[in-house]
């Protein structure tokens, strides 16, 4: 049974449809031929030919002339502040912010060794105790004899003056022990009469000239003659 809203076909386009023709079938050839459904409008003709591309459309603003003044100077600026040294609360660039920056190290000096003396001049003397002593739990069995610095004159010297009198009790700084420590008095005191003769003898030999003054005895001043005066002269 026939569809009654079924367009009718003319002879041709069945002819077309029958022959088995070389190449696909023209859209265009045929659509002209098919009648449209009552009630809608013709069906517009497809070109099988490729639609144009599109062409952007140029912009409307022309291009800014390029200055080279202006180049220059902003690439001076950019190297300027890319070598500008980072603020102490700054991380430098390349470095993570709140990583603390590797300490610098701190030169350090070699330790001197103190001072001594060189020669083949002999400052000390050692004297070997017949009496030895013991004394503040350290055994003494010798005294060393030994000359003077200038700083060990010095702090003489204050303490004397500190005590403010010639006649003090106070032995020249020339008396040390076998490891370079002052000796006590209390233990030069209590030396054998004999051990302390064989000390003094050898103290001369070390003592400086201005301790040697101090040693040698004072002349008395001489009392002026009496009844034996100058006459005047006019």
């Amino acid at each position: 049974m026939a569809n009654p809203a079924a367009p009718a076909l003319s002879g041709d386009i069945l002819t077309m449809l029958r022959t088995d023709g070389p190449g696909p079938m023209n859209a265009a050839t045929v659509a002209p031929s098919v009648s449209p459904p009552p009630g809608l409008a013709p069906m517009p003709a497809v070109s099988s030919e490729p639609a144009p591309a599109q062409v952007p459309e140029a912009a409307a603003d022309p291009a800014v002339p390029f200055d080279p003044a202006a180049a220059f100077k902003a690439y001076v600026a950019a190297s300027i502040e890319a070598n500008k040294p980072a603020a102490p609360d700054q991380p430098a660039p390349g470095q993570q912010a709140g990583a603390a920056a590797p300490a610098s190290p701190v030169p350090t000096q070699p330790a001197i060794a103190a001072p001594s003396f060189i020669g083949s001049r002999v400052r000390s003397r050692t004297v070997a105790l017949e009496w030895p002593l013991s004394y503040g739990g350290q055994a003494y069995e010798a005294i060393v004899v030994a000359r003077p610095t200038t700083g060990q004159l010095a702090e003489y010297f204050d303490r004397l003056m500190a005590q403010r009198e010639a006649s003090a009790a106070l032995r020249f700084p020339v008396f040390f022990d076998v490891a370079g420590a002052p000796i006590p008095d209390a233990l030069m005191d209590a030396l054998d009469p004999d051990d302390t003769d064989k000390v003094m003898e050898v103290v001369s030999d070390f003592l400086p000239s201005r301790l040697r003054r101090l040693q040698a005895p004072q002349p008395e001043p001489s009392p002026p003659p009496v009844g034996d005066h100058t006459a005047q002269t006019s």
